[in-house]
Protein backbone atom coordinates (compact mmCIF):
# COMPACT_ATOMS: atom_id res chain seq x y z
CA UNK A 1 0.00 0.00 0.00
CA UNK A 2 2.77 2.58 0.95
CA UNK A 3 4.60 1.92 -2.27
CA UNK A 4 1.49 2.88 -4.56
CA UNK A 5 0.98 6.05 -2.46
CA UNK A 6 4.56 6.94 -3.14
CA UNK A 7 3.81 6.52 -6.74
CA UNK A 8 0.65 8.30 -6.71
CA UNK A 9 1.93 11.47 -5.00
CA UNK A 10 5.33 11.32 -7.00
CA UNK A 11 2.93 11.13 -10.09
CA UNK A 12 1.18 14.50 -9.14
CA UNK A 13 4.24 16.04 -8.09
CA UNK A 14 5.16 15.38 -11.98
CA UNK A 15 1.41 16.36 -12.96
CA UNK A 16 2.11 19.72 -11.11
CA UNK A 17 5.42 19.73 -12.65
CA UNK A 18 7.24 19.99 -9.37
CA UNK A 19 5.39 22.51 -8.38
CA UNK A 20 2.97 21.25 -5.79
CA UNK A 21 3.86 20.85 -1.95
CA UNK A 22 1.67 18.69 0.45
CA UNK A 23 -1.38 20.68 1.10
CA UNK A 24 -1.66 20.59 -3.20
CA UNK A 25 -1.07 17.04 -3.45
CA UNK A 26 -3.04 15.96 -0.65
CA UNK A 27 -6.49 18.00 -2.37
CA UNK A 28 -5.49 15.94 -5.47
CA UNK A 29 -5.58 12.67 -4.23
CA UNK A 30 -8.86 13.47 -1.96
CA UNK A 31 -10.21 14.64 -5.21
CA UNK A 32 -9.84 11.18 -6.72
CA UNK A 33 -11.46 9.39 -3.86
CA UNK A 34 -8.14 8.36 -2.30
CA UNK A 35 -8.04 9.36 1.43
CA UNK A 36 -4.76 10.15 2.57
CA UNK A 37 -3.85 13.30 5.16
CA UNK A 38 -1.13 16.18 4.55
CA UNK A 39 1.77 14.49 7.12
CA UNK A 40 1.68 11.34 5.60
CA UNK A 41 2.16 13.20 2.11
CA UNK A 42 4.65 15.25 3.28
CA UNK A 43 6.42 12.01 4.72
CA UNK A 44 6.37 10.32 1.21
CA UNK A 45 7.65 13.75 -0.45
CA UNK A 46 10.48 13.59 1.96
CA UNK A 47 11.33 10.35 1.34
CA UNK A 48 11.10 10.78 -2.30
CA UNK A 49 13.30 13.96 -1.47
CA UNK A 50 10.37 15.75 -3.41
CA UNK A 51 10.40 19.77 -2.58
CA UNK A 52 7.42 21.60 -4.03
CA UNK A 53 8.31 25.57 -5.27
CA UNK A 54 7.44 28.28 -3.34
CA UNK A 55 6.59 31.82 -4.84
CA UNK A 56 9.43 34.09 -4.51
CA UNK A 57 9.04 36.86 -1.44
CA UNK A 58 7.74 40.18 -2.15
CA UNK A 59 9.75 43.37 -2.48
CA UNK A 60 7.85 46.06 -0.85
CA UNK A 61 8.87 49.58 -2.44
CA UNK A 62 8.03 52.95 -1.06
CA UNK A 63 6.47 55.35 -3.27
CA UNK A 64 8.62 57.98 -5.05
CA UNK A 65 8.46 61.46 -2.87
Amino acid sequence: MRMSQRNRVRERFVDSRSSAGSRSIMRMMREQGIVIGRARVNRLMADLGLIGKQPGSHAYTRPPA
